[in-house]
């Protein structure tokens, strides 16, 4: 597990509540290594939000999201072993009510559709850096859950 701090980790896990401010925990899944650490530094200029663990494949996102249950994953779709998409069908098998935005590079209705068919709450390009915080920001409010965000410029929602 990759933690910044480690006792507001295990503080957030245990009783997801540190000082008094609900921690919204993330986990990111992405087999590009510099592409995490930015946006892990993107998401943890949030002050209430706390990149909790990470993963560079599906198998491993599989087995942390087993283990931490965060608040949001963020999932890239194209990696080895086990690509985004059936790991989060792996997950929400197992977890039913996780939210789930999965990133692509590749702006594909085709794809959006099918991650809308395995459950996946919100589906947007990892070029986009403040698409990924607005689509997480939206999951969090439970608000137009079931969007896709193909670029800052556009917002279209799944039928």
């Amino acid at each position: 597990m990759v933690c910044r701090e480690w006792r507001r980790c295990v503080l957030n896990t245990v009783f997801g509540l540190l000082d008094g401010v609900s921690v919204v925990r993330i986990l990111i899944v992405d087999d590009h290594n510099q592409f995490r650490a930015q946006l892990k530094s993107l998401l943890e200029s949030v002050n209430e939000w706390q990149v909790c663990s990470e993963a560079k494949n599906g198998t491993d996102a599989v087995e942390e999201y087993c283990h931490l249950q965060p608040d949001v994953t963020v999932m890239d779709f194209n990696m080895p072993e086990f690509n985004g998409l059936l790991a989060s069908r792996e997950i929400l098998r197992q977890y039913p009510d996780a939210t789930i935005l999965m990133l692509t590079a590749f702006d594909s209705p085709m794809l959006a559709a099918r991650a809308k068919a395995e459950g996946i709450k919100g589906f947007c390009s990892k070029n986009e850096p403040k698409c990924i915080s607005l689509a997480i920001e939206t999951l969090l409010r439970g608000e137009l859950s079931r969007l896709v965000y193909g670029s800052s410029r556009r917002l279209t929602r799944l039928n």
